[in-house]
């Protein structure tokens, strides 16, 4: 996982590569209270990308983060609590963005492909709440 922020348009940049997913450096980090927004592909040229899989994630499956630094490992696992596709007009900025009373995730990619299925009409973000965190000195 890499850091990202915002494009020259203001919109939230996905890393180059459709195998890195992105945490954008904004936000608080995985397992800190608040949001962390992480970014992935589902696919590229053919190719399946970091969140090719998040099409399958349900209400009550866990989404495992492990980050690490020179003094600590933390792996955190959220629970997901809600699953919702979105229309690009109807993208979920404000709800994204906001200061959560706890630690929060939210996984996005791309979502709802066209009819000529060449394309993506919207976005597929995949919500959590923290459910524990161990961490490793």
């Amino acid at each position: 996982m890499i850091k990202v922020g915002l494009d020259g348009a203001g919109l939230l940049a996905r890393p180059a590569d459709p195998q890195v997913a992105g945490w954008y450096d904004g936000g608080p980090k995985p397992s800190a209270v608040g949001s962390t927004v992480i970014v992935g592909m589902v696919d590229s040229n053919g190719d399946v990308g970091v969140f090719w899989e998040l099409r399958q994630v349900k209400v009550g499956d866990e989404i495992v983060v492990r980050s690490k630094s020179d003094a600590v490992h933390s792996i955190a696992t959220f629970t997901v609590t809600e699953v919702t596709l979105y229309r690009e007009s109807e993208f979920p900025t404000g709800r994204l963005y906001s200061n959560l009373p706890y630690a929060g995730v939210a996984l996005i990619t791309d979502g709802g492909t066209n009819a000529a299925k060449n394309d993506y009409l919207g976005y597929l973000i995949a919500y959590g709440q923290l459910s524990s965190e161990v961490l490793l000195y």
